[in-house]
């Protein structure tokens, strides 16, 4: 879930005050680049929190193109696990082929719904937990169409008429929507699919092949 832990503190080191000018945008679209091959981005995200120094070396860039919510072709940035590089960088291929809407791409930003991996965070009401964010392992995407919920509590805010499933929502994820056919295909977890918590717009794939438990008793 993106807003319950975003890491604001980031935004100004891993944007820079000029996007144009930032190392990311001189990637090609559609591919796979070592986050430790662009040292000048990794040292400042490790000046903005040290908490996740160990993880950085893991980290790939993933470059994709994606289908915005104003119909246009835009890149957006995800830093994700090496070992789930080619799976996003696939997933995100079809998906723009098939014209599924996703609002905002970013590896950082308070916008309340951007589509990111990396997030050194704890997970949500659970201290001392590392969140699979933090290793690269998990993705959020869409998070005002598919919520995080979990009793009275929905983030983002201002995302509670988007709880139910069956809206036909722009950029929403259900059993039956392309993203999540293509997550599952290749092993990753729904939020969705918890229940002890609805985690709507988030996916996962956890180290050696482990799962969460889908009753939250992991």
């Amino acid at each position: 879930m993106t807003l319950k832990g975003s890491f604001f503190s980031l935004v100004l080191f891993i944007t820079g005050n000029s996007q144009a000018s930032h190392p990311f945008e001189s990637l090609p679209s559609n591919t796979i680049t070592s986050l430790s091959s662009i040292q000048s981005v990794k040292q400042k995200m490790l000046k903005a929190d040290k908490k996740c120094e160990p993880y950085l070396n893991e980290l790939d860039i993933v470059k994709v193109t994606y289908f915005g919510f104003d119909n246009k072709k835009h890149d957006g940035i995800l830093l994700v696990h090496h070992e789930l590089s080619q799976d996003v960088l696939e997933i995100f291929s079809i998906l723009y082929k098939n014209k599924f809407p996703i609002e905002k791409v970013y590896p950082a930003g308070n916008h309340p719904n951007v589509t990111l991996s990396y997030n050194c965070r704890e997970v949500a009401m659970q201290p001392g937990r590392r969140s699979q964010h933090s290793y690269g392992r998990a993705i959020d995407i869409n998070p005002l169409q598919n919520p995080y919920v979990k009793g009275k509590t929905v983030i983002p805010e201002g995302s509670d008429h988007n709880i139910d499933r069956n809206l036909k929502l722009k950029g929403q994820i259900n059993h039956q929507s392309l993203v999540y056919q293509l997550f599952a295909e290749r092993g990753w977890d729904w939020g969705g699919n918890w229940y002890d918590v609805a985690d709507y717009q988030h996916f996962e794939k956890r180290a050696n092949g482990e799962k969460r438990n889908p009753f939250g008793y992991d």
